[in-house]
């Protein structure tokens, strides 16, 4: 019986099925190398940006008055994106605010004779109505000392020293009635002018529409700066950390 089974060829399983065997254990080690294990480590991740987006903010309670951009508009930076409504006309604040950079302007340059403002250009300021006032009223008290035949004279005499020192102190009065006019102008737009912060892309917070009800610290708009490289730091647990 010994030699009937030696001399008897084993079939094809018994003599290729080690070979198979193998080759199907390196096949599915191939496949597991390749196709990574579906597992999901969760942590908390914060992202950072080199010049991240920033946020445009109502300022105060009210209505939206006017909207000046579309959606996906580049903007620049300080630009008006829109406005609340209010009592004072914007392009008279901003005609006011042209006037009033530019007296100073004239003031450092010493052309107080080119100094001009008139009133009749200003009657909807609303608010501002108060410190354009004490504008105007500095600016007319400088006016007046300028039309005495002492403005402009250096001979040297008492009267002539004593105009100069009251001129020089209305000088400093107006240039102090400007940095309050420019302040409380500033305060104006915070309060009621939507600013883009820098210059990029306009993208919408939500849907923003004339009329809409704002609350003071309302997210609205984001400006997305362009060419910004974004970071994330991933905060994992120890069970995780080689995953």
């Amino acid at each position: 019986e010994l030699h009937e089974i030696m001399g008897q060829r084993p079939n094809r399983f018994l003599r290729y099925g080690v070979y198979s065997f193998l080759f199907i254990l390196i096949l599915v080690i191939g496949i597991c190398w390749i196709i990574e294990y579906p597992e999901t480590a969760r942590g908390e991740c914060i992202i950072y940006a080199d010049n991240a987006p920033r946020p445009v903010v109502a300022g105060a309670d009210g209505h939206i008055g006017s909207l000046f951009v579309a959606e996906g508009v580049t903007g620049s930076r300080g630009q008006a994106l829109g406005i609340l409504k209010n009592a004072s006309s914007y392009s008279e604040v901003t005609k006011l605010e042209t006037l009033v950079n530019a007296c100073l302007q004239q003031v450092q340059q010493n052309q107080f004779e080119k100094i001009n403002v008139s009133p009749v250009a200003f009657n909807g300021l609303g608010e501002l109505q108060g410190p354009f006032q004490h504008f105007y009223w500095s600016y007319r008290q400088l006016n007046s000392t300028m039309s005495s035949p002492l403005y402009g004279r250096r001979n040297g005499s008492n009267e002539a020293l004593e105009f100069e020192k009251n001129f020089f102190e209305l000088v400093a009065s107006f240039v102090h009635a400007i940095n309050e006019m420019q302040s409380a102008i500033g305060s104006w737009k915070e309060k009621y002018v939507l600013t883009a912060p820098i210059s990029g892309t306009v993208v919408f917070h939500e849907v923003v529409y004339l009329n809409q009800e704002v609350t003071p610290g309302r997210l609205l708009f984001y400006i997305d700066p362009p060419n910004t490289n974004y970071y994330a730091e991933l905060m994992l647990d120890k069970a995780n950390y080689r995953k």
